[in-house]
């Protein structure tokens, strides 16, 4: 891999490449391809034999249009000897909903920052990057919309589709609809294109694929999936606490949490528009009849409850940023304690959590060595990222995976996120994103390092 700085020729149709370049790769061809993104041109090649101290390259106008480059340009540029292209770039992008009828600075709705720090990220090292959503892509040029970060706004930009797609989808509802399906189909259908983090994860999914896995299964709380009420009775005998979860879901909502009671049962429902419905039934008729009303018409989960480790009386769960190296393995970024509310059946900070360091919570609420426990909640992340992915057969670059601690000091999973919002108590730019941002340049395949 080398950097290069573009000029202009004259000729049509043409590039030039110093010659001890050309010499040094054996490339014999008379035409060869060039690639920038997603797009490709055949071009006539000629040797430039003046050494430059900058390794410069030519390209014809026509071509220079074709590809969405200018002169004077700097990028990166490679030989790619099995397909036989100059490849310039790498282009990564990040895709999100871009919302209209809002302001320049709040393009991309709650991932606005995202996308921003990203994209800046990925630019401050010499790499072609942009932010862009579905409604942005021209599939007859394969180009694109691409917006860049300007000043407190965003600048649009005309490129090609890029080498890397960094899915950032805000919701399952956008992600679910037909014409999100099928651009996805599309963009991982293009060869060269890599695609990750590609969907939302369904609870009993994640579930059914993670129990084949002998290794993962320590880590998972009894769970099935929801087809009858009459489940409920044998489960509140065998457990002093039960949730039912929607099988699609976050930030808590939905979930109902069931406790036995010496004389009945108490319930706790996450509401969608925040806040907590909570109730007493006297009989597990009565809870039956009660959650028929309050249980959404969608595929739900019943789950073990767990006796949670507690700071200061209150559960606490550690959510684990686990994300993939340049090399591809899977490394604990951060994690963060989530102590739960007052009265809340989750710990989640949307819902009024509080956010401590994993040290001071396993501290304050348990007597086991604090260090070994740390290394068993990152091992068992490591695990479970590993699993879910192979389970699932697609490219994830990171998860946000929930576990906790009971009150032996005993790890489980509490749930996997495969688009992971970003909760640290550190200043400054998220190490998650410094992360994520290199792993996707190191797929385009322009030999990144770190």
């Amino acid at each position: 891999m080398i950097r290069v700085q573009l000029y202009k020729l004259p000729q049509t149709g043409e590039i030039r490449l110093p010659a001890n370049f050309i010499k040094g790769r054996r490339i014999n061809a008379n035409n060869i391809i060039v690639s920038f993104g997603q797009r490709q041109v055949e071009a006539s090649l000629e040797s430039d034999p003046h050494p430059s101290p900058r390794f410069r390259v030519g390209l014809s106008s026509d071509l220079m249009s074709e590809l969405g480059l200018r002169s004077g340009v700097r990028l990166r540029a490679f030989w790619d000897a099995r397909k036989q292209q100059f490849r310039l770039g790498p282009v990564v992008a990040i895709m999100v909903w871009r919302y209209r009828r809002v302001s320049s600075a709040w393009l991309f709705g709650a991932a606005t920052d995202m996308a921003r720090t990203f994209v800046r990220l990925a630019r401050s090292r010499g790499v072609v990057a942009y932010a862009f959503s579905p409604r942005d892509i021209d599939w007859n040029s394969k180009g694109v919309i691409g917006f860049v970060p300007a000043g407190r706004g965003w600048r649009r930009v005309s490129l090609p589709l890029p080498d890397v797609v960094y899915d950032r989808i805000q919701s399952r509802a956008l992600d679910a609809t037909r014409r999100m399906q099928n651009v996805k189909r599309q963009l991982m259908a293009l060869e060269g294109l890599h695609y990750f983090n590609p969907c939302f994860l369904d609870k009993w999914d994640t579930y059914q694929a993670l129990v084949k896995d002998p290794i993962v299964q320590r880590y998972l709380p009894r769970t099935e999936k929801l087809t009858s009420l009459d489940q409920l009775g044998p489960w509140l005998r065998t457990y002093p606490t039960v949730y039912i979860k929607p099988s699609r879901g976050s930030l808590g909502l939905g979930i109902v949490k069931i406790s036995r009671m010496a004389r009945g049962f108490r319930y706790q429902r996450i509401r969608m528009g925040g806040g907590s419905q909570a109730g007493l039934c006297s009989s597990l008729p009565k809870l039956e009849r009660r959650l028929r009303n309050i249980l959404p018409k969608r595929t739900m989960i019943i789950q073990q409850g767990l006796r949670l480790a507690r700071y200061k009386g209150r559960p606490y769960d550690i959510r684990v940023m686990v994300q993939k190296t340049t090399r591809g393995n899977w490394v604990c970024t951060n994690m963060i304690a989530r102590v739960a509310s007052a009265g809340s059946a989750v710990s989640n900070v949307a819902e009024g959590g509080t956010m401590i360091s994993v040290r001071r919570a396993i501290r304050g609420s348990l007597r086991i060595n604090v260090g070994s426990a740390v290394r068993r909640i990152r091992r068992g992340a490591r695990l479970i990222a590993r699993a879910v992915e192979e389970q699932y057969g697609q490219e994830f670059g990171e998860f946000g995976i929930d576990m906790a601690l009971d009150r032996r000091g005993r790890v489980w999973l509490i749930e996997v996120n495969a688009k992971p919002g970003r909760q640290t108590d550190e200043p400054g730019t998220p190490p998650s994103m410094r992360r994520v941002t290199r792993y996707a340049i190191a797929k385009a395949g322009f030999s990144e390092r770190g």
